[in-house]
């Protein structure tokens, strides 16, 4: 339990809220999943996997090339390596499905 008053952070400071509210819903729930099965597959906890937070910077900037992803903060050379490709597929399916009207600006 944390000290009365207190409250758990859940991202750096100021990061958090901007994150949460710009995140990409759709998109954050199709990278859970595949988390989970990723997970599964590995018989590993899904955080070590991705991070939340990592899913949630992936559906906020929908990065559309390996060096854009690996910007994302939980992403480094290793997690790049092994699920970068994986990762820009499923955001490249994603903005499919959104049509050609999407809002979506892929850094």
């Amino acid at each position: 339990d944390l000290p009365s008053g207190s409250v758990a952070p859940s991202f750096e400071a100021g990061q958090g809220a901007a994150v949460a509210d710009s995140c990409d819903p759709v998109l954050f729930e199709a990278l859970r999943k595949k988390r989970k099965e990723l997970a599964e597959e590995a018989n590993l906890p899904p955080f070590t996997i991705f991070h939340d937070r990592t899913l949630r910077e992936i559906a906020v900037h929908h990065p559309g090339t390996r060096e854009s992803l690996a910007t994302i903060h939980g992403i480094g050379a290793a997690k790049l390596e092994k699920y970068g490709d994986l990762i820009l597929e499923i955001v490249r399916q994603h903005g499919r499905k959104q049509g050609a009207g999407s809002p979506l600006k892929p850094f």
